[in-house]
C-alpha cells in the first residue's frame, strides 16, 4: 500500500493493486486529519458511537474532499450480507426521504413543543442527521447540488455501483474493508466484512451479486482487503460455537485465526484470480497510533474506506 499526503487533506491509503485502475479513486484513511475529539480523535466518520454531530461531518466532507468525488453513500452497518446497490432509483429514494425528514424536522421545530437539536435527545447523531444528494437527469449527483457529507442508504454491509461522483463509504475499526473493482464493467463495490460477515460470506456473495447484475467476469475482478483485525490478534475463545468448522483450518495458533487468508479463499472460491487480491496485512489492534481499533480501545472511532469513480470518468 502506498500512504498518500497532501497539504490540507487527511492522509490515507492507496493499493498498488487499484492505482493502475484508469478513473478509479480508493482509499482507506488513518485516524488522523479530523477534528473529533478523544476517544473518536480525530478523523472519526462513525455518527452512532456518541461523537459529536457538528464533528463528524466536518470529518465526512475532509473525506470527500480528499477522495474528490460529489457524494459519499454509505448507511448503518449489521455485520449481515445485505447488498445495496446505488443507482439512480436508490439516489431518488433517497432524495424523497430526505425531503420527507425536512418537512417533519421543520414541523417538529422549537415552538411547535418539540425536542430542539441541542437538547440531551439529540447529543448522537442520527442517519436523519445526514441528507441525500440531488440528482441530475443522468442520476449522477448534480453539479449544482450543495451537497451534505453523505448519502444514508438502509442499513447492510455492502454497497454497488457504476455510478460516476459517488464514493461508497465503508466504517470501520478492526473490521475489514474490501474493494470489488471490475474495470471491464466499470462496477465497483464496498464490502464491510467482520468476523460475522465471514461466516455468513458477504465477500463472495459481493462478487456474484456484480456477476448477476453486471455481467462481470469474476477472473476480471480486482480485490483488496485493508487493515483490519490480524492473525496476531484474532483470538476466538468461543470459536467453536461461533465460526464454521471449514474455517478450523485457518487457526494460525490456538484460539487465534487469519481472516486475511479466510477472505482470500471465498475470493479465491468466487472465482478470483490470486494475483488479483491484494491485502494490506496491518492490523489495527497492534496500530491503534494510526488506526481506530475496537479489540483495542473499545470507545473509539470509525475509519473511513471509500472508493468510487471519477466523475469525468470517459467511458
Amino acid at each position: 500500500m502506498i500512504l498518500q499526503r497532501s497539504e490540507g487533506k487527511p492522509p490515507y491509503y492507496r493499493f498498488d493493486l487499484l492505482s493502475r485502475v484508469p478513473g478509479l479513486v480508493h482509499g482507506v484513511f488513518t485516524r488522523h486529519g479530523g477534528v473529533s475529539r478523544p476517544p473518536y480523535a480525530t478523523l472519526n466518520v462513525g455518527w452512532s458511537n456518541g461523537d459529536a454531530r457538528e464533528a463528524v461531518r466536518e470529518n465526512l466532507d475532509r473525506v470527500r474532499d480528499a477522495m474528490g468525488v460529489e457524494a459519499l453513500v454509505s448507511g448503518r452497518q449489521f455485520h449481515g450480507d445485505t447488498i445495496h446497490l446505488v443507482d439512480e432509483e436508490a439516489l431518488a429514494r433517497a432524495l424523497a426521504s430526505h425531503r420527507s425528514r425536512q418537512e417533519t424536522a421543520s414541523a417538529a421545530s422549537p415552538g411547535n413543543g418539540a425536542v430542539s437539536a441541542s437538547s440531551p435527545e439529540r447529543s448522537r447523531l442520527r442517519e436523519s442527521d445526514f441528507s441525500a444528494v440531488d440528482t441530475d437527469a443522468s442520476g449522477s449527483p448534480a453539479a449544482s447540488a450543495v451537497l451534505p457529507p453523505v448519502l444514508v442508504t438502509p442499513p447492510g454491509d455492502a454497497l454497488v455501483t457504476t455510478l460516476r461522483g459517488v464514493g461508497l463509504l465503508i466504517k470501520v475499526a478492526d473490521c475489514q474493508s474490501i474493494f470489488l473493482v471490475d474495470p471491464a464493467r466499470k462496477a465497483i463495490a464496498n464490502v464491510h466484512s467482520g468476523w460475522r460477515g465471514s461466516v455468513c460470506g458477504i465477500a463472495g456473495k459481493t462478487v456474484r451479486f456484480m456477476r448477476d447484475r453486471f455481467g462481470s467476469r469474476p477472473r476480471d475482478i480486482l480485490a483488496t482487503v485493508g487493515p483490519s483485525l490480524g492473525p496476531c490478534c484474532g483470538e476466538f475463545r468461543n470459536y467453536r460455537d461461533e465460526l464454521p468448522e471449514s474455517f478450523h483450518s485457518f487457526q494460525v495458533r490456538p484460539e487465534y485465526f487469519d481472516f486475511w487468508a479466510i477472505t482470500r479463499r471465498q475470493l479465491l472460491d468466487a472465482g478470483l484470480r490470486d494475483e488479483h487480491v491484494e491485502a494490506a496485512g496491518i492490523c489495527t489492534v497492534c496500530g491503534t497510533g494510526e488506526f481506530f481499533s475496537y479489540r483495542g480501545e473499545r470507545d473509539t472511532g470509525r475509519l473511513a474506506a471509500v472508493i468510487g469513480w471519477k466523475s469525468d470518468t470517459e467511458d
